[in-house]
Order: C-alpha cells, then sequence, then structure tokens
C-alpha cells in the first residue's frame, strides 16, 4: 500500500468528449491530476459514502468508454471494490457486471448502483430510529463475545477499539436496519453505519491498516456521537440519491464472488477497467477489518482465514499452495533471478513464491478476459510495481509481456505516477503505477 500524497508526473489525458450531462453533473468541472488514484475523487456525490482507500478515478472510466473504437454496450469490473467502475458507467448510460470476493465492499457497491424511493428510504431510517430507541434501554440484549477481544472495551493489554457504549449502539442499530423487510434499503443503512464505524472508534485506518488515534485513552466517544454520525451520514445519502435519481436507470450488477474460480464465466463485454491487488505483501482485506467484523460479515476466525484465502495471492497473510506460471515473460525471470540472488535479504523466504503465483493468477485471469471480450474489446488496467530487497517487481511490464503472449495487443502502457517505497526501504516516491490497455 502507499501514500495518497505520491509524487508523479502529471498522467496523459485525452481530448474532452461529449458525455452524458448526469454525468458531467455528477463531476463537475474537476480535472483529476492523476487517472490511476481517487485523490480528491473521494468528495464526489456517492464516492463520499465511504473513504475507499485503493479506487481509481471515475475519469479513467470515462476515457475507456469514450476513446473505444466503438459504442461501448457493456462494462466488466472483476475487482470491484468500492464499485468506481459500475457507478461512473450507470452514470454514462452503460451497463456493468463487476465481481467482488470482500462481502462489505460488495454491499457498498450495490448501494450506490441501486434504484431508491426517497419517500421509503425516509421512512425507513425514521423506523430504524425508533426500534434502536426501544432496544437502546436493554442493555443486556446483545453480546459482543463473538468479536475479536481487542474490539470492544476492555479489550487485550488495556487497548480495544470501541468503547462499550459505541460497540452496544452498532449492534443495537444493526438489529434495527435488520428489521426492515427491504433487503435493498437494509444495505443502504449496513452501509451507512459501516462507514460511520472509524470515526467513532480508538482508531485510524490507512493504506497500511489501521492503527490507534494519538492520546486515544483520552478520546470518550459514545453511543449518541455514534447515532449524531449515522444521522448525519444518512442526510448525506438521501441528497446524493435524490439528486442523482435518474442514474439508476442503468442496469449495474455488482456479484459477490471470487474471480479464480474457473466456473466462473464472465459475459461479453467491450471494455473492462480495473485495478487489481498490487504484488506488494499486503492483505486488502486489512484495511475493512473494523467493518467486516463489527458488521457481522465475519463471525469466526475460521471466517476471516476463508476470506483471505479467496483473494489474489498478493500477500502472505494465510498459507496456501504456489502454483508455477509455466511461460514466464523475461522481465519476471529477471525479477525471481535477481530476488533468488538477494533471498538472504528477503524479510520471508515465501516472497518468490507469491509473487509466481499472482501472476499465474493474473495469467488466468486475462485468459479469461480475452475469451470474453467482444472482437474490438479493451481491457485497462491500473496497478502498481512493488520492490523486495531492493529489486522492483515491474507489474505492469510482466502483466503486458504475459497479455502480448498469449494474444492481446498492447494500446498502451505508461507509467502514471511514482508510489512511496514502504519505510523499511527509505519510503522515496519511486515506485511505477502503470496503466495498461489491451486490446
Amino acid at each position: 500500500m502507499h501514500d495518497a500524497s505520491d509524487q508523479a508526473s502529471p498522467s496523459r489525458l485525452v481530448e474532452q468528449k461529449t458525455v452524458p450531462a448526469l454525468f458531467d453533473k455528477w463531476i463537475g468541472e474537476r480535472i483529476p491530476v492523476f487517472l490511476g488514484t481517487n485523490y480528491l475523487s473521494q468528495e464526489l456525490p456517492f464516492s463520499n459514502w465511504y473513504r475507499f482507500k485503493e479506487a481509481f478515478s471515475p475519469e479513467i472510466v470515462k476515457q475507456a468508454i469514450t476513446e473505444h473504437p466503438v459504442s461501448v454496450e457493456t462494462c466488466l469490473d472483476p475487482f470491484s471494490g468500492s464499485g468506481t467502475t459500475a457507478l461512473t458507467a450507470q452514470f454514462m448510460g452503460i451497463s456493468s457486471v463487476s465481481f467482488e470476493v470482500n462481502p462489505f465492499l460488495a454491499d457498498l457497491g450495490r448501494a450506490k448502483v441501486e434504484t431508491y424511493d426517497v419517500k421509503e428510504i425516509h421512512a425507513a431510517f425514521d423506523e430504524i430510529m425508533a426500534v434502536a430507541e426501544k432496544l437502546g434501554s436493554a442493555s443486556d440484549v446483545f453480546s459482543e463475545t463473538w468479536l475479536p477481544e481487542t474490539f470492544v472495551e476492555p479489550g487485550k493489554n488495556g487497548k480495544w477499539l470501541f468503547n462499550v457504549d459505541v460497540a452496544h449502539r452498532v449492534l443495537t442499530l444493526r438489529k434495527a436496519i435488520s428489521s426492515l423487510p427491504n433487503p435493498a434499503q437494509r444495505r443502504l443503512f449496513r452501509v451507512i453505519l459501516g462507514s460511520s464505524l472509524i470515526e467513532n472508534s480508538n482508531v485510524t485506518i490507512n493504506g497500511k491498516g489501521r492503527r490507534y488515534r494519538n492520546k486515544w485513552q483520552y478520546r470518550s466517544k459514545t453511543g449518541s456521537d455514534l447515532m449524531r454520525t449515522f444521522q448525519m451520514r444518512a442526510a448525506q445519502c438521501f441528497v446524493d440519491i435524490e439528486k442523482f435519481s435518474l442514474k439508476s436507470a442503468t442496469v449495474a450488477n455488482i456479484e459477490l464472488q471470487d474471480i479464480r474460480d474457473q466456473n466462473l464465466c464472465f459475459p461479453k463485454f467491450d471494455v473492462s477497467v480495473f485495478s487489481p491487488p498490487y504484488p506488494n505483501s499486503f492483505d486488502y482485506t486489512d484495511v475493512y477489518n473494523v467493518e467486516l467484523w463489527m458488521m457481522g460479515y465475519l463471525k469466526s476466525r475460521e471466517n476471516n482465514i476463508e476470506l483471505r484465502k479467496k483473494t489474489i495471492t498478493s500477500h502472505l497473510q494465510v498459507t496456501r499452495p504456489f502454483s508455477v506460471l509455466a511461460e514466464k515473460p523475461a522481465s519476471l525471470m529477471q525479477a525471481l533471478f535477481e530476488l533468488e540472488k538477494r533471498r538472504e535479504h528477503l524479510w520471508d523466504k515465501r516472497i518468490t513464491g507469491m509473487l509466481e503465483t499472482y501472476f499465474f493468477e493474473m495469467s488466468n485471469l486475462l485468459r479469461r478476459l480475452l475469451t470474453s471480450k467482444k472482437p474490438k474489446g479493451r481491457v485497462w488496467i491500473i496497478v502498481g510495481n512493488s520492490q523486495y530487497a531492493g529489486v522492483e517487481i515491474e507489474t505492469g511490464q510482466i502483466l503486458a509481456e504475459i497479455a502480448e503472449d498469449m494474444g492481446f495487443s498492447i494500446v498502451m502502457n505508461e507509467v502514471s505516477r511514482k508510489l512511496r517505497t514502504s519505510p523499511q526501504q527509505g519510503g522515496a516516491p519511486k515506485l511505477g503505477e502503470s496503466i495498461l490497455v489491451l486490446g
């Protein structure tokens, strides 16, 4: 993971083309500095529902659609994340299909592209607040015993994420939300509650996971604070939904799915825009660990391990068998050769196996995209390099060589900005993040 303030040379921006007025209303007159990052995009309607750390800009999806040689009918995103591809395509009147392995993020994306009746969601909110008020006085209604012991006061070793009153109010609101009969409304309010958690916790979240706030012991957050945050975030969501109600006329399906499943069939598509996990030995589910546990997506250590195993092999958080890429491109062979020479300097000797498995899995994904894209279809990939023992893994270039060997043409392969290395490796902005376009 890398710092949001990463330095870079400006990305190549294409000539402005005509797009639906609704998209322009959503984006406004902003011009992104980097297409591969969501820097400044987080303040946009819908994007501001949750501070997603790894999103790319809506403008790169727009560019992929407007630059396409033929009219675009369907977009595909194998790594939905916060739903940027689906949401942008919806604003541009393009149907989309996306896949996401993280259940909280799948709900986040689905909530953004759902169709709502404004009066009904206001009524649902009132119902939630009424039920929560009735449950609020029954302090023994819920038990947090299934949560990791570090989550709720008194925690473990004198540390905890949530004060007792806040944790109880979270579970009370969850119970009230679960009483709604409409599943789309339940999902919306789960997302709103999930987005209210960190602000009322003793930790902050960045691209490297969570850390305790400075002087968190004196941070006296209460259940009332959580309720105010929940109300404020709900009000903002209602404003966005009402202002942009017309966007939901376009179909946007987001499936909860491990895209490595060989039984999964991708639909035929014109354009695919996505950013896979970077091979930087970081498990991205760690960033959303608080929401996954507190919102009940995870109920046990086994659930947590199962989810980690469904992610692309870009980390070493769980033990799983490695795979061998039969035809290794030259850039990967050179990187593995250099890593082997520096093997004694690697912080984990499994890194080479992890890297080869990562590219094995990405190769399988590219092969399936090749067979699913329409004759003039294109695949846009935003991906960053990583570095181990001083050896830079040129992810974009390696994927380009793999793709070309299997029959893709390389429409574009350029470094859009520089990412920072880890603090252990100096923290300088030197790792390339590439925009790779395959035809």
